[in-house]
């Protein structure tokens, strides 16, 4: 399902509207990782191949909006050491993207680390859901100047 945690404060940004969601959410599934890695496997890589095509064009059709790649991880660990693992997870699809020729002023990284689990249940298969890339549509704030 489509997940309703606020999105970490990005100075100039807010979220985006709920037809952009809606449609990200189909263009760009949630990407997994393996334990204690931020490198993402054979079939998760395809994956993000497929969605760059529905992203690059959520992109072009919506000129405000940006990509906020959110990491996640599991509950075992340090929560320093999964925040940034969650992090590490979302700059390397920010760095593939990248290598996509996306626009870079376009992208923003965000970790999470355990703090949004997909799944609570403490269980390997539940873990792996929650070790993921997850994608947030964003919107710039236009500038509001007052004139004299």
């Amino acid at each position: 399902g489509v997940q309703t945690c606020a999105l970490p404060i990005f100075h100039g940004l807010r979220p985006g509207p709920a037809a952009v969601v809606e449609r990200m959410a189909r263009v760009a599934p949630d990407l997994y990782f393996d334990v204690n890695s931020h490198v993402l496997g054979k079939q998760e890589r395809h994956k993000l191949a497929q969605a760059a095509a529905g992203l690059e064009t959520l992109l072009y059709d919506f000129p405000n909006l940006v990509l906020v790649i959110a990491g996640h991880s599991d509950d075992r660990g340090l929560i320093e050491y999964n925040d940034h693992l969650a992090l590490e997870r979302a700059a390397e699809v920010r760095r593939i993207l990248l290598i996509l020729s996306f626009p870079e002023d376009r992208l923003r990284v965000a970790s999470f680390g355990y703090r949004v689990p997909q799944c609570v249940t403490e269980d390997g298969p539940c873990r792996q859901k929650n070790r993921r890339v997850h994608f947030r549509a964003a919107e710039t704030v236009p500038e509001t100047r007052t004139s004299r």
